[in-house]
C-alpha cells in the first residue's frame, strides 16, 4: 500500500504482546462461561480481565463522525491503551459485515492496529485488523466523469455535495454512512420503499435513497464495478424510477455513473 504512515516500530510489537495477553483471558473465559452468552457479558468479564491486569482498557468509547449537520455516534467495544480497537461479537462465525465494520471504526479513529473477536463459535474465533491510511491520504482521489450525465443533475448539485463530503471525510468508509450523510444535506432526499413492476404489474417493493422525485442515489465500494452496472441497469427498468445516480468508491478512485431507465 503506498503512501501509508509508519507509525512508531514499537507500536505494532507493543500491540501483539498486548493481544497475546488479552487472547489469554479471552480463551480463559470460553473456556469456563462457554459460547451461549450474550455481547455485554463477554465484554464486561474481558473488561474486567484487562483491567485488573494493569492494561489501559475503556468500554463503550464514543467515535463521532460529522459532516454539516449530519452527525452519527458509533461505540468501540474496547480501546486498549487508547491505540487499539476491539470489536467483540457472538455469531456463529465472523462475517466481511464484522470485518468491515472494524476497518470503518480504524480509519475514522486512525487506530492502525485492532482486532475481531468472536465468543459463539465453538471456539473462540479471532482476526487481526490493520489499517494504516491516514484521513489525509484518503482524501487523495480521482474523479471519473465518463458516464455522467449533468442534465440530470442541475446545477452538479449532488456531484458537488458527494465532492464535498470525500473531501472532508475521505475514501474507504462505509458506503451507508456516506449516503445517510448525503440524504441528510439533500433538499428533496428521502428514503422510501418503490414498486418494482414486471410487464406493468407491482411484483414487490424495495426501499431506496432518493435525490429527488423519481432519481435515485447508490453508493457501493467495489473493485469489480461492471457486473454492478448491468445489476443497477435491469433493476431501474423495472421501476417508475427515472434514473439511478451512482457513485461507486474503488479505494481512490472515485467513479460518478448516470444510469437513465430504458
Amino acid at each position: 500500500m503506498t503512501g501509508s504512515f509508519s507509525p512508531p516500530r514499537n507500536l505494532k510489537d507493543r500491540f501483539h504482546l498486548l493481544d497475546f495477553q488479552i487472547m489469554k483471558y479471552a480463551f480463559d473465559i470460553h473456556t469456563r462461561m462457554g459460547n451461549s452468552l450474550d455481547e455485554e457479558t463477554y465484554q464486561n468479564e474481558l473488561l474486567h480481565l484487562i483491567g485488573r491486569n494493569g492494561i489501559q482498557v475503556q468500554k463503550e468509547v464514543l467515535l463521532p463522525i460529522e459532516f454539516g449537520v449530519f452527525r452519527k455516534d458509533y461505540f468501540i467495544d474496547l480501546l486498549i491503551e487508547d491505540e487499539h480497537i476491539y470489536e467483540l461479537k457472538v455469531l456463529p462465525g465472523l462475517t466481511n459485515q464484522c470485518r468491515s465494520q472494524t476497518i470503518n471504526y480504524q480509519l475514522i479513529a486512525e487506530k492502525p492496529y485492532g482486532k475481531l473477536i468472536n465468543f459463539g463459535a465453538s471456539s473462540v474465533e479471532h482476526e487481526f485488523s490493520t489499517s494504516t491510511l491516514t484521513k489525509a491520504e484518503r482524501k487523495v482521489f480521482t474523479t471519473d466523469l465518463t458516464d455522467w450525465d449533468e442534465a440530470l443533475d442541475p446545477g452538479r448539485s449532488f456531484l458537488n455535495l458527494v465532492s464535498e463530503l470525500l473531501t472532508d471525510w475521505g475514501t474507504r468508509l462505509d458506503p451507508v454512512l456516506y449516503s445517510e450523510a448525503l440524504l441528510a444535506h439533500l433538499p428533496e432526499g428521502i428514503e422510501t420503499r418503490i414498486e418494482i413492476i414486471s410487464d406493468g404489474r407491482p411484483v414487490g417493493s424495495k426501499r431506496v435513497r432518493l435525490a429527488r422525485q423519481n432519481i435515485a442515489f447508490k453508493l457501493t465500494t467495489s473493485k469489480k464495478p461492471n457486473p454492478l452496472k448491468i445489476q443497477f441497469q435491469k433493476f431501474i427498468n423495472h421501476t417508475n424510477l427515472n434514473a439511478l445516480l451512482w457513485v461507486n468508491l474503488n479505494q481512490n478512485k472515485v467513479t460518478f455513473c448516470t444510469l437513465i431507465k430504458k
